[in-house]
């Protein structure tokens, strides 16, 4: 009993944790961050002033 391994991930989630996103995909998020960042710290110094 206390060899018994016990599987959290199936096979295909393995699967799809072990793949790399595709460049657009992190490049995507990337361009995402940095333009969410930006508008907040254009909001931040807009009603700063």
């Amino acid at each position: 009993m206390a060899d018994d391994k016990i599987e959290l991930r199936s096979e295909k989630v393995r699967r799809i944790i072990d793949e790399k996103p595709s460049w657009i995909v992190r490049y995507g998020i990337t361009v995402i961050t940095v333009v969410t960042l930006g508008l907040l710290a254009g909001a931040y110094l807009y009603f700063l002033s």
